[in-house]
């Protein structure tokens, strides 16, 4: 999934929302429960980790394990 700035919530920031636990292994990496709701910070497009903001710490984590929640929340406005 490659993130667009268009696709970003209303007030400019690339919200997520966990689908598995991570827990860190190294310092730069961020730990997060399923359900939490993180700020994309950056998102390069040639791997699979991204960097998000959650409780004001910031750390690099992997994309497969969230889903973009202004994706979430348009589908069920559709509806």
């Amino acid at each position: 999934m490659v993130i667009a700035m268009e696709q970003s919530n209303h007030s400019g920031k690339v919200l997520v929302t966990t689908l598995y636990p991570f827990k860190a292994q190294n310092t730069d990496e961020l730990s997060f429960a399923k359900g939490d709701v993180i700020i994309i910070t950056q998102a390069p497009t040639d791997g699979g980790w991204w960097e998000g903001t959650l409780d004001g710490k910031t750390g690099w984590f992997p994309s497969n394990y969230v889903e973009q929640l202004s994706q979430k929340i348009g589908r069920r406005k559709e509806k």
